[in-house]
């Protein structure tokens, strides 16, 4: 591939036919794309920003994962995370990530006092 891109095989998107015999003799058409992968060159630059958007959407798709399994916990301990919303305000999927640290290191705090 050329310098400053990627190689890659796949489908080029045409709609380019070829001709080719049939199990009956008689020749048939059938797309280029459907029969043969076609070698793209995709320009690095290009390729890194998809492989980032990628990273970034996996990331945000566990957040929200993670969010979701932490709901019963946070019913469980209620009293805890609602004295730890009182004191830190409360920690949203959008609270910045300075935020998040102070309220997990108050949190870590409360629970190390405890022990």
């Amino acid at each position: 591939s050329p310098s400053g891109s990627v190689g890659s095989v796949g489908s080029n998107g045409s709609n380019e036919t070829m001709t080719t015999p049939s199990r009956n003799g008689k020749p048939s058409s059938t797309s280029s794309a459907m029969t043969s992968p076609v070698n793209v060159c995709i320009p690095q630059k290009i390729h890194a920003m998809t492989q980032q958007h990628v990273l970034t959407a996996n990331n945000l798709l566990y957040s929200q994962d993670t969010w979701d399994q932490s709901q019963p916990i946070v019913l469980e301990f209620r009293d805890f995370f609602m004295d730890l919303d009182r004191t830190c305000g409360p920690l949203t999927l959008h609270s910045p990530v300075v935020h998040m640290i102070e309220y997990i290191e108050e949190g870590v705090k409360r629970i190390r006092d405890a022990h």
